[in-house]
């Protein structure tokens, strides 16, 4: 389906905000550059993929909305949509486990690798400049998921950005032409 990855990086966003700051029973916005949303879709055109999206995700998320303006779409997901997310979306345990390991302020690096290799016998884990990051790690099997996690390791402790393989991919090429 044209909007399924659309659908599931929507799920993932909100229930990831769920997890870092607790449920807030309010409709959820979430901000796409026109190229991301084009990786979610397969280049479909965006009206055309957000005409499918609002209709089949209608039963689950509620009756979304969307905005374009310039290269952005907000798309906006109801109360109800949320309420779903928070009742029906289980937390995955990595994310839960990553998300309390950079709230230490002396996490390391070799930390966080043992944390993400509890979850698979198979983590990718390179050094990057790229985006004011220290670390990109992924599954390369894309087991138990296809993201890149973005980290910054400094004397405050870590942070982290998750990001889709195609966004990270647009930055990194994009970082790597300017230089």
């Amino acid at each position: 389906m044209v909007y399924q990855a659309l659908y599931n990086n929507i799920i993932d966003n909100i229930k990831e905000a769920h997890m870092k700051l607790g449920f807030t029973d309010s409709e959820v916005s979430l901000n796409y550059q026109s190229r991301s949303l084009g990786h979610l879709v397969d280049e479909v055109p965006a009206t055309e993929a957000l005409e499918v999206l609002v209709r089949e995700a209608q039963p689950t998320l509620g009756q979304l909305t969307y905005r374009i303006r310039d290269n952005v779409v907000r798309i906006t997901v109801p109360q109800e949509g949320v309420r779903y997310v928070r009742d029906h979306v289980p937390e995955r345990p990595l994310l839960r486990e990553l998300i309390a390991l950079v709230q230490n302020p002396t996490v390391t690096l070799e930390e966080i690798l043992t944390m993400f290799r509890r979850h698979s016998d198979n983590v990718a884990c390179e050094p990057t400049e790229e985006g004011g990051m220290d670390y990109v790690i992924w599954f390369p099997e894309g087991d138990p998921d296809d993201y890149r996690y973005c980290l910054c390791l400094d004397g405050l402790g870590a942070t982290y950005h998750r990001l889709s393989k195609a966004d990270f991919e647009d930055i990194y090429k994009k970082d790597e032409e300017t230089r």
